[in-house]
């Protein structure tokens, strides 16, 4: 069994999971959110290569007591290169477990797509203050990259595209504010960190969103 057909059997059995508990307990809610996420440092290729993206997701939230939930968060984003100033940059970021290209050729539109889904456990460890309440939450799951880049060469110009699935982990904090017994806004940052053969990359998303109650 391959690691995309691992993980979206692991996903399945989570929602179904999730639906079944939210049902008896009624502490079910859903949520969608959009915002930006950063490439960011260590990372140096990878932060330095790839402009921020415009992130848009959502998922669902399972409240085990007043101060303990589990989420499963979808959120997807676009990197888009920045201009290559020279061809060393191209060449660093030939590596064949980030983008498969010819170290030869030189790299000119690249467009990445990221499909994260995590499972995280969400902490309210302090009281709410007037209808706020912080959090923290941590947690993992994997990330789907798709990456086209339009190659110029000695042999012509084309488009090469890959595809990966990789593991991530994760950790970040926010804000919520309660509007009514069934709505909430939010206000999160993660710190995203992902695995990868030769590097890691690490993105920070940064999310604004509302979540809805059953």
């Amino acid at each position: 069994m391959t690691i995309r057909k691992l993980t979206i059997a692991v996903v399945i059995i989570c929602l179904f999971s999730i639906t079944a508990l939210g049902k008896s307990s009624s502490k079910l809610n859903f949520f969608i959110h959009t915002g930006i996420s950063i490439p960011s440092y260590p990372s140096l290729v990878f932060a330095s290569f790839y402009d921020p993206a415009v992130n848009i997701g959502g998922g669902m939230n399972l409240q085990l007591s007043p101060k303990l939930s589990l989420t499963i968060d979808f959120n997807h984003y676009r990197f888009k290169a920045n201009k290559i100033k020279d061809s060393h940059i191209s060449s660093e970021v030939g590596d064949k477990s980030f983008i498969t290209a010819p170290l030869s050729a030189e790299l000119g539109d690249v467009k990445s797509d990221f499909n994260d889904l995590v499972l995280n456990l969400k902490i309210k460890p302090f009281y709410t203050i007037k209808r706020l309440s912080p959090y923290f939450l941590a947690g993992a799951g994997v990330t789907f990259i798709k990456v086209a880049s339009y190659l110029i060469g000695n042999k012509g110009n084309d488009w090469y595209k890959s595809h990966s699935t990789r593991f991530l982990i994760n950790a970040g904090f926010g804000l919520e504010y309660r509007i009514s017994k069934d709505i909430d806004i939010f206000l999160e940052a993660c710190y995203n960190y992902c695995f990868l053969t030769h590097q890691h990359m690490n993105i920070i998303p940064l999310k604004l969103g509302v979540a809805l109650g059953l």
